[in-house]
């Protein structure tokens, strides 16, 4: 019975060694699998690589080679002293049943020779003791050697499952790395785009604006030439027009060079941006390059947001004085108006004192004649002159409409003075003559 014991034991040893031994060569059969695999991975990568990309590379590919040789001498060596243990196991196996095969031939000795071997059987059976005694130290071994074999196992399946995620970390920041390189050449292009649109705006604008000025001349040209009385309404419609569009077209012309600026300075640093992602060269370990690169490029948004904030405020700033400029022109319109329709007043009394010969009677009995035509145009007179240019232009600077309404109220005062003179004159000789201005109006 204890022989067939140790035939099965001996038997369950080589069955079990046999069965580790065929998973290691499974083991490694996947092994090898999955090296190819990260390989070909690795080709279709490189695409993506640039030259100075080699050393990250091949620092990657190193570390991952050390550590896949680590783990198979690990592995090589501990089923190298399995196999060494189970050798032996089965050389004491041997032994075990050797003694005990010499135990029952003894056994079946008969009793006299039994008697007369009694020291013989004694030494047999302290050695078949020992060699009992033995193999248990070895089936503990035996059980120990099994424990640390699955613990490699473990440590080399974890080893494996790093590889793996490492491998895929390293894909993915290598395309990472590829799209970085990519985004500042297609925005260096597309700022190119924009900027030729701009400038093709900006001399488009400046060159309406330079057909709206010579127009301006031809019609300030043509109004100072004419001997006869100008449409002061239609030309003071014109002025507004003009002045309108022209305000438009600067602000315009302001926003896109302030556009046209900051995409200059956009293009700049994504100039210096990629200048630095191609010099730098990437011999980290982990994924403390693709840190330090996403940290530069959210620093760098940051920065652009900043700016683009502050130049949002200024815009709004400008906005607000341009409306506020905007509102006083206006105000000066309306003085316009005014002093247009007192001018026609004026000239309609003038007329009539040209025709009648007459002035008209002072009201309250003093001197002074309340004119009500003259009343409104100093009444227009005053209200653009307490419309000053604003506060942060000089007094010396003077705008185009305040120089052409000087210029106009010039005129008026000179045709009124001439007027005046010729209604004096009519006046003058119909008293020579032995007419009255009573005996006019009495008629």
């Amino acid at each position: 019975m204890s022989e067939r014991e140790n035939q099965v034991d001996s038997d369950s040893v080589v069955s079990d060694g046999r069965r580790r031994s065929r998973r290691h060569n499974q083991h490694q059969h996947k092994q090898n699998n999955r090296h190819k695999k990260k390989e070909s991975v690795e080709g279709s990568s490189s695409n993506y690589m640039h030259i100075g990309d080699v050393d990250l590379a091949t620092s990657t590919e190193t570390e991952r080679n050390d550590s896949h040789k680590l783990a198979v001498s690990t592995l090589r060596l501990g089923e190298s002293n399995f196999l060494g243990f189970l050798e032996e196991q089965v050389e004491a196996r041997r032994q075990a049943e050797a003694v005990h095969a010499s135990q029952v031939m003894i056994n079946s000795l008969p009793l006299h020779v039994l008697s007369r071997n009694a020291k013989a059987q004694k030494q047999l059976k302290s050695q078949f003791l020992d060699t009992k005694r033995t193999l248990k130290d070895r089936e503990s071994k035996l059980t120990e050697a099994e424990r640390r074999l699955a613990d490699l196992e473990s440590q080399l399946t974890d080893a494996e499952e790093r590889i793996e995620e490492a491998s895929a970390r390293e894909v993915e920041l290598l395309s990472e790395i590829a799209n970085l390189k990519l985004e500042p050449k297609r925005l260096l292009t597309q700022q190119e785009i924009m900027k030729e649109e701009h400038k093709n705006e900006v001399a488009e604008l400046q060159s309406g604006i330079e057909r709206l000025s010579k127009l301006l001349a031809q019609k300030e040209s043509m109004v100072t030439m004419t001997e006869e009385e100008p449409d002061l309404g239609a030309n003071a419609y014109q002025l507004q027009r003009l002045s309108e569009a022209g305000t438009r077209k600067d602000l315009e012309i302001e926003e896109l060079k302030r556009k046209v600026e900051d995409q200059e300075s956009d293009l700049e640093s994504l100039r210096e941006l990629n200048s630095t992602l191609m010099m730098k060269e990437y011999r980290d370990e982990d994924t403390d390059v693709a840190e330090a690169a996403n940290e530069g490029l959210r620093s760098l948004n940051e920065a652009l947001q900043k700016d683009l904030d502050k130049e949002r405020e200024q815009h709004a700033e400008e906005k607000r004085k341009s409306e506020m400029e905007m509102r006083k022109f206006s105000e000066a319109l309306k003085g316009v108006d005014e002093l247009r329709n007192a001018a026609e007043e004026m000239s309609r009394e003038l007329q009539n004192v040209k025709r009648y010969g007459c002035a008209p009677r002072p009201s309250n009995g003093t001197d002074r004649y309340d004119n009500p035509s003259a009343a409104k145009v100093k009444k227009a007179t005053d209200l653009m002159a307490s419309i000053g240019p604003p506060p942060e232009e000089k007094k010396s600077q003077e705008s185009w409409w305040q120089s052409s309404l000087k210029h106009f109220n010039e005129s008026l005062m000179d045709e009124a003075s001439v007027s005046s003179r010729a209604s004096s004159n009519t006046k003058n000789s119909r008293k020579m003559n032995g007419f009255s201005d009573r005996s006019v109006i009495s008629h």
